[in-house]
């Protein structure tokens, strides 16, 4: 994310927390970055309140830990061990969300790279607090970008947020294909 891509961008406020980004053109009331438990520095949670229609609405960014990682390849021997670390990661992380989300406003936006299992587990904890914005199948792979058979990127809602459309874009410049998804406030 450098001076180009802002410039791109202008008028939108941005936050960023590693490699997550928030860049909501809406009326900034607060931002900033959360930790959760990482593997390395860039991971976290980039988040902004916004002001919609004279409510708070959270915006979050998040990148959750991978299932797996090409080095291990090295010494497959080790590549069950990481992978349960990595499974308890990603559940820490799950939680810490979950957690985070319980401090926010009622209306929030969750989205990024969760590696997540479909239909599994930690997908059914999110499931308790948060609507998948490509619920049912509607939204097909985002990962790898070249042949996306795998949706690990997500973008998750909550609170008086109703998903009007999402779709994947095309384009791959991280390896992922983008998720863009249009919501509206219902109506108190």
């Amino acid at each position: 994310f450098n001076a180009e891509t802002r410039d791109r961008f202008e008028g939108y406020r941005w936050i960023r927390s590693g490699s997550n980004v928030v860049m909501p053109r809406l009326p900034l009331i607060d931002a900033g970055r959360e930790k959760i438990p990482i593997e390395h520095s860039r991971r976290g949670i980039a988040w902004m309140d916004v002001m919609v229609e004279g409510r708070k609405v959270r915006i979050s960014s998040v990148h959750l830990a991978h299932g797996f990682a090409p080095l291990w390849l090295r010494n497959p021997m080790s590549v069950p061990r990481r992978m349960k670390g990595h499974q308890q990661l990603r559940e820490t992380q799950v939680d810490s969300i979950l957690a985070f989300s319980r401090q926010g406003p009622v209306s929030q936006i969750v989205a990024g790279d969760f590696n997540l299992q479909p239909f599994g587990e930690l997908e059914r904890r999110l499931q308790t607090r948060f609507h998948d914005g490509g619920h049912n199948g509607a939204l097909a792979g985002t990962f790898p970008a070249e042949v996306p058979w795998y949706r690990i990127d997500r973008i998750w809602a909550r609170g008086d947020l109703q998903l009007i459309r999402a779709k994947i874009l095309p384009g791959a410049s991280t390896g992922h294909r983008p998720v863009m998804a249009w919501y509206r406030l219902e109506a108190r």
